[in-house]
């Protein structure tokens, strides 16, 4: 017997995966932290977990913004349904 050869168009495809309840979305990303990291965040917050909102006010926080000069992003999209972010098969985990 011969393998069926069928042609489908990528918009019918599309709208048949979202009535089955899938979507397009970008990966969750993670830290890969080593058990030792784990252990000292952790630490860290159950230290701060009683800080009032003027103890709070003291920190200074960072943030990391990312540039794209060429116009090229490297996006990466999976394919799930709603309630599967952090299933290990749609996580990039970020060395750190």
């Amino acid at each position: 017997m011969k393998d069926a050869v069928i042609s489908i168009h990528p918009q019918t495809l599309s709208i048949y995966a979202r009535r089955k309840g899938f979507g397009s979305y970008n990966p969750a990303s993670l830290p890969m932290l080593k058990p030792s990291q784990i252990k000292k965040r952790l630490a860290w917050a159950r230290e701060k977990v009683n800080w009032t909102p003027e103890q709070w006010r003291s920190v200074i926080w960072s943030d990391e913004s990312k540039f794209n000069v060429n116009g090229s992003d490297g996006r990466i999209r999976v394919i799930r349904k709603e309630g599967e972010r952090f299933s290990p098969d749609h996580v990039i985990y970020n060395g750190e």
